[in-house]
């Protein structure tokens, strides 16, 4: 059942005003790191696919090269 922001202000005894202003900086704080994490994880996707690139490419390098030797 939702409560609404006066009846929660009311149980913790604090002004809707101050309640309202922490609850904003909460989810901003909350959003602000979901939104790092996502960043951080896309990059480490990203070096690790750059990563498996460069192996696949040294690997046809070593192949090109044994095959011209031959």
């Amino acid at each position: 059942m939702p409560v609404t922001t006066s009846e929660f202000s009311d149980q913790f005894m604090m002004p809707e005003g101050e309640l309202r202003a922490a609850l904003v900086e909460f989810f901003d704080r909350d959003a602000f790191e979901l939104r790092s994490l996502a960043i951080d994880n896309a990059m480490m996707r990203r070096q690790k696919a750059q990563e498996a690139a460069d192996r696949l490419m040294r690997k046809l390098n070593q192949r090109r090269l044994a095959f011209d030797m031959n």
